[in-house]
């Protein structure tokens, strides 16, 4: 090979002279001097005739490693598609799905874990439409607030944020005014007297727990002042005797004065032990409800459980007590003081009478008649009732989850029980007590005891007492029994004596043959539960059914009505207990088991008569609320995205890789392939990516795989459903990428130890990671915690309710610390294996640093394809050099190199042309030509005495000019006020960016109670106003409204008939209602409310309801919905025939199926097979229908 003197400068240049710096006063002398040896460029070695079988091995690891990448990916999309990283979430299964669970769990328990694996948690739902509700029944807020949220604790937190007007208007009577029992102020003496013995440790009838805990000015704004009713009533007397006045000034106070704990020890002190209000009917609560989902870094999202909006009702509980305001209104309007020691108080003659005040004497005698007498004869007198929501008994709840558990794990094991108890229908069935039935000719008047007024007779019980019952809708006493509440009933009737199925329907005339059959089925499913019967009949000494129905007993509930004669000349009060004769208590057990699941609610009268009247209330009618609103964030699609990048960048490396070797025909050093993802990770990639990626792994491991499976046609629970043990392998490959970062790290201490550590290390963390999946999947936790606060303690309450946690923040760090162990253990094993015997020249010694840390691990490839070179020398093969960042490539006749990290493209002089290898310099060669030169060019200056390279050479550098030596400092002065500026700037620019991209629209300002609100109302308004189609600037002025939106809380109205606006005009037509039938409930056809005039679009059956009308239907035909076909033929049939085939059937199918044309009929619209939407609404077109429009109607709204 030629020798071609050459030296390289210090900056990197190749110049072929050494020249050195001119200068105006002394020329430079310029000589050449021979470095180093460069290869001729017009030879190249002669390369192997063959790859070796180690380049073939080589890309084969690189080809399924790039396979598994792209296969991470697969499994890594459905995880990170939101913020729990579960895979394939959706808010219509697995939240839902979630929300019934909690939902279901809270009505029986408040705190505990819910095991959401359990067979028990199963709902009976399929979780396959695209909206998914939940039932929300109003009687769970009053039970929560009125008999659960009742600690003192709670009750100081909560008055405190009580407003002044609202804390006359809780549903309370009070007994006394102050906490030592001085004032007392009940209405009658009776109840004062009941005040003592049964309400003195609740806090809730003494008016100074309320006030002590009020802003005392805001209070007196509102019932203070010279003539307030407050003033009149209580504060005149109390200012007049010296108890009363340091009573109004230590309450006037306490709120300013006392913390909460000092407040509760207050209360405790006076042997306060609750604070239960009582129940009203004026407004129903409102509640909002939440759960919170917590992922496996321990980062919190709500998911909202339950939303009722509060709403006034009938206020029919007025008879019973009309509200401390209305007291206090009363007394000041004659000027009397409630308190009953006082000298003008309220039983000073003319005694001033609460119970008069309700107008409920007859209006000609001035006495109580009818169901008035009855009710006081019982109760006692109204408007001093007190009514309290009763707890479920405990033995009664540990009855229920027996019954459940039992069950459940028969279905385990015995699916098909399932399928028998699945097969129940639900039935109602219309009892009457035997006790009431004795007397034929008694005539019923209401089981309502708030309904005192109505004197319409009836010769059946009417129903119990309801939350919404205005006292002027009749209904017959009924009990509706669900498949579960039926086989309940009779378990429960078998464990406590049994009866017989005619007794039972005997109670019921009216339905004896609905009885006999529904009662057959479930006796008959009943028989196939021998081990739950076991279970509800055994327990310690006393049968579980048996405790139960002793505290039921001893609660006395019932139902009750109003009843007289046949003449009306005897009316009473009659009070049936639930289960009190053994054949009414069938019905007794079906609702005992709906008051446990919070359908139904017992409430207490407790009058002056002292007999307490306790009722079982109708049952409840759910509200749906959407459980399918998505709520999950899905921030981490980014970092999905960067991991599509990374494999993107992993595969283009690998196939130039591929096309590189394939060029040089794989004449390359194979065993640095083997290195590939080491070495194009660190240096293509670059760490924090790297490590991105690991951890997205890592989330991914510590993850619960929970998934909803449909376990019956109707019943869906939670399983885990591992990953393939393929992927499973790929994922915990893929958490090894954060060892390769720190092994990376390390190659500063380990160097060439960490090409025999590091395989080793990884290895053993991958087959643990994986091994640890396998033996032990995540497992879900969640938690019921429930814990609330009150806006107006009995109008708005806020819970959050509990959490489930899908991801395991222990699994991150346990598989983080079986990597660091991994990295640690091995790291020292090799050392004391090899490390000792190498020196820390052997370990730390480099000459090529353009390679980085591919140094450590690529092999020299010279040796390879020809002799090897000179010492000063090393190569690369072309594969090689493209894994290590260095882009060989030729143009124009010259040979370059691209760097991709440094980003610059350098002159190939060493390589020959045509080689299959890239030719470099060692960096201590280098370094030395770049030293001689430098000594040369110093040595050839005149007056240069700096530099000492020989005693022969000493000369004096000039010294810089003054402008030189400013102008440098000032670039110094201005590099360093650079630098401070760039920290800053990215300091504040963390700070901006933690408001600026707070939310996933990057908008700063936005938040759910100022831009949210704000755009939502105008939204809804544009909305009604038609306005669909216009593209407005959102800055215009002409977008306002008034009001602030800087509120804690804010609200997005709507118009509550725009879903049935949108149905009638937007939505009507025959595409829009094709698509909508075809994702319609087939059940819920009937409920359409359209009334029919045809059967089929050929108008060939008619069906109108009368002749008139169905001359009015001729004018119809443009309308789909006049057309029963429009909906059957659009709908599943077989899930409408599950419904109602049995009455289509005899209503339609029957007829239609007489005639050679209505049996074709029928196999059309039976057919699974739906005509192509465009096909279908060119089929209703061609029969001249043009749109869709059902008719009013008011008995429900139109969702949307």
């Amino acid at each position: 090979m030629a020798e071609v003197p050459t030296v390289h400068a210090i900056e990197g240049e190749a110049p072929t002279m050494l020249e050195a710096p001119a200068s105006q006063e002394e020329p430079t002398t310029m000589i050449e001097v021979p470095v180093v040896a460069q290869a001729s460029q017009e030879e190249a070695p002669a390369p192997p005739s063959e790859p070796h079988i180690g380049v073939w091995r080589g890309f084969g690891y690189v080809l399924a490693s790039l396979v598994c990448s792209c296969v991470y990916l697969v499994v890594l999309e459905p995880a990170f598609a939101n913020d729990f990283w579960w895979t394939k979430y959706n808010a219509t299964g697995h939240q839902a799905l979630l929300v019934d669970l909690f939902n279901t769990k809270l009505v029986t328990q408040a705190n505990g874990t819910l095991d959401v694996l359990a067979s028990t948690a199963s709902m009976d739902k399929s979780y396959d439409s695209s909206v998914a509700t939940t039932d929300i029944y109003q009687t769970y807020i009053r039970r929560l607030v009125l008999s659960e949220l009742t600690t003192v604790e709670y009750a100081v937190v909560n008055l405190r944020g009580l407003s002044g007007h609202h804390c006359m208007w809780m549903a309370t009577q009070y007994c006394w005014v102050d906490l030592n029992q001085t004032f007392e102020i009940a209405h009658s003496t009776a109840r004062q007297t009941r005040c003592a013995s049964r309400y003195a440790t609740n806090g809730a009838v003494y008016m100074e727990t309320v006030l002590r805990n009020q802003d005392w000015d805001d209070f007196l704004r509102n019932y203070g002042g010279a003539s307030g009713i407050f003033t009149v009533a209580i504060q005149s007397w109390l200012q007049q005797v010296p108890e009363g006045r340091a009573w109004l000034a230590s309450t006037a106070h306490a709120q300013q004065r006392t913390s909460v704990d000092a407040e509760v020890a207050y209360w405790r002190a006076h042997k306060i032990a609750t604070f239960q209000l009582q129940y009203q009917n004026l407004w129903l609560m409102d509640i909002s409800d939440k759960m919170i989902d917590v992922n496996a870094l321990l980062r919190q999202q709500d998911v909202q459980l339950k939303t009722l909006t509060e709403t006034f009702q009938a206020w029919t509980t007025v008879v019973m007590y009309w509200a401390p305001l209305r007291d206090l209104s009363a007394l000041q309007s004659v000027n009397r003081s409630m308190i009953r020691s006082a000298t003008n108080s309220f039983l000073t003659p003319p005694a001033f009478s609460f119970e008069a005040g309700l107008g409920l004497q007859d209006s000609i005698t001035g006495q109580y008649t009818k169901q008035t007498t009855a009710f006081r004869s019982t109760v006692g007198p109204f408007n001093s009732v007190d009514v309290f929501v009763v707890a479920v008994p405990p033995s009664l709840l540990a009855l229920y989850n027996s019954f459940q558990t039992a069950l459940y794990a028969v279905y385990d094991t015995q699916p098909s029980v399932r399928d028998k108890v699945d097969a129940i229908p639900g039935f109602t069935l219309y009892p009457i007590p035997p006790t009431w039935s004795a007397d034929p000719t008694r005539l019923y008047y209401g089981g309502n005891p708030m309904c005192v007024t109505g004197a319409v007779a009836y010769t059946s019980p009417q129903q119990t007492v309801g939350f919404y019952d205005n006292c002027i809708t009749p209904a017959q006493l009924s009990v509706a029994f669900s498949k579960y509440s039926s086989v309940f009933a009779a378990l429960a009737i078998a464990a406590t004596g049994g009866t017989t199925t005619a007794s039972i329907c005997a109670l019921s005339p009216s339905t004896a043959a609905l009885c006999q059959t529904s009662l057959a089925s479930v006796a008959q499913t009943s028989a196939l539960l021998p081990s739950v019967a076991s279970t509800l009949a055994t327990h310690a000494s006393i049968g579980l059914t048996a405790a139960a129905a002793h505290d039921v007993r001893v609660l006395n509930i019932g139902v009750m009505q109003f009843t007289s004669n046949a003449q009306a000349t005897n009316w009473s009060l009659l009070h049936e207990p639930l289960l009190g004769d053994i054949n009414m208590a069938f019905y007794g057990w079906s609702m005992l088991y709906d008051w446990i699941e919070g359908t139904r609610e017992v409430l207490s009268f407790q009058g002056d008569s002292g007999t307490d009247l306790v009722l079982m209330s109708i049952r409840d009618i759910p509200q749906a609320f959407p459980s399918s609103t998505p709520t999950v964030k899905a921030a981490t699609i980014y970092l999905y995205d960067l991991v599509v990048y990374i494999s993107g960048l992993l595969v283009l490396v690998g196939v130039l890789s591929f096309v590189a070797a394939a060029t040089v025909k794989f004449h390359v050093h194979g065993s640095n392939l083997i290195w590939f993802n080491r070495v194009v990770g660190s240096l293509w990639i670059g760490r924090p990516l790297l490590c991105i990626r690991g951890i997205t792994a890592v989330l991914l491991l510590s993850t619960s795989q929970l998934q909803p499976v449909l376990t019956a046609p109707s019943s869906t629970r939670f399983q885990i459903q591992p990953r393939h043990w393929i992927e499973t392998l790929i994922v915990a490959g893929e958490a090894t990428w954060l060892l390769y970062v720190a092994q990376d790290f390390l190659t500063l201490l380990a160097h060439k130890l960490t090409k025999l550590y590091g395989p080793v290390s990884c290895l053993a963390a991958w087959i643990a990671l994986a091994a640890l999946d396998f033996a032990a999947p995540v497992t879900p936790t969640a938690t019921l915690r429930r814990m609330c606060s009150a806006q107006g303690m009995d109008e708005v309450v806020q819970c959050a309710s509990g959490s489930v946690n899908i991801g395991s923040a222990s699994r991150v760090g346990l598989i983080m610390g079986i990597q660091a162990l991994s990295l640690v253990v091995f790291y020292v094993a090799v050392w004391l294996y090899r490390g000792r015997k190498l020196t820390s020249s052997d370990l730390l010694a480099s000459n090529r640093h353009v390679l980085g840390t591919a140094d450590i691990f690529l092999e020299d490839s010279s040796d390879g394809f020809a002799n090897a070179s000179p010492t000063n020398l090393w190569s690369l093969d072309k594969v090689s050099c493209l894994m290590a960042g260095l882009v060989t490539f030729s143009w124009r006749g010259h040979q370059y190199v691209f760097n991709v990290r440094l980003w610059t493209i350098q002159v190939d002089k060493l390589s020959a042309r045509a080689s299959l290898v890239s030719t470099f310099e060692n960096h201590e060669a280098a370094m030395v030509a770049s030293g001689d030169a430098y000594k040369v060019r110093a040595a050839m200056t005149p007056g240069n005495d700096d530099v000492a390279t020989s005693p022969a050479s000493k000369t004096t550098a000039p010294a810089p000019k003054t402008s030189q030596v400013l102008l440098k400092r000032i670039m110094v002065a201005a590099g360093l006020c650079n630098l401070v500026a760039a920290i800053v700037s990215s300091i504040s620019y963390v700070q901006v960016s933690q408001q600026k991209l707070a939310n996933d629209l990057f908008w700063g300002a936005f938040n759910m109670t100022g831009a949210h609100a704000f755009l939502g109302n105008w939204y809804n308004l544009q909305l009604i106003l038609g306005n669909t189609k216009a593209t407005l600037e959102i800055g215009n002025r002409e977008i306002n409204q008034e009001g602030m939106l800087n509120q804690d809380t804010a609200t997005v109205t709507t118009s509550e008939n725009f879903g049935s606006l949108m149905q009638n005009t937007d939505l009507n037509t025959i595409d829009a209602i094709v698509k909508g039938l075809r994702t319609t409930d087939a059940c819920l056809v009937p409920w359409i409310f359209t009334q029919y005039c045809y059967v089929d679009f050929n108008r060939q059956w008619e069906m109108a309801s009368t002749a008139a009308r169905q001359q009015r239907c001729r004018a119809m035909t443009a309308n789909g919905a006049v057309f029963l076909e429009s909906s059957l033929r659009n709908v599943n049939y077989q899930n409408f025939r599950v419904c109602w085939g049995a009455a289509f059937d005899v209503g339609v199918a029957a007829e239609v199926g007489r005639t050679q044309a209505g049996q074709t009929w029928l196999t059309l619209i039976s057919s699974p097979v739906k005509l192509p939407i465009a096909d279908e609404v060119a089929a209703w077109s061609g029969h001249g229908i043009k749109h869709f429009t059902p008719q009013w109607q008011n008995f429900k709204t139109v969702g949307l």
